[in-house]
């Protein structure tokens, strides 16, 4: 199976005991693991942009003004530190400075 259907069989069935993910909500809060499974609906092959921006105006546009950019960079911070995603040498736009982040399952 695909990594984006396991990322999406994981969202339905077992997301909600994986530890990794109850590891993220007790360190950085709701918004973080809100940010993260967002973030599996919006991703293209497993990966996603690591850039707060673009994050904020793909995954969350309705929450930019309870949740500044400030919030999106700890979030993936928090995300990278409980090992649910990480940064991967592929380069999706050649504009982009930082590295997209890529989902481990």
């Amino acid at each position: 199976m695909a990594l984006v259907g396991r990322l999406m069989v994981a969202l339905t069935k077992g997301i909600s005991i994986d530890p990794r993910v109850a590891a993220l909500g007790a360190d950085a809060g709701d918004f973080a693991v809100l940010l993260y499974t967002w973030m599996i609906l919006h991703s293209q092959d497993g990966h996603i942009s690591a850039d707060p921006g673009v994050l904020e105006l793909l995954v969350v546009p309705g929450l930019l003004r309870a949740h500044p950019r400030a919030d999106v960079e700890s979030a993936i911070e928090a995300m990278i530190a409980a090992g649910l995603v990480e940064h991967t040498d592929r380069v999706d736009d050649e504009d982009d400075d930082i590295p997209p982040l890529r989902f481990i399952d």
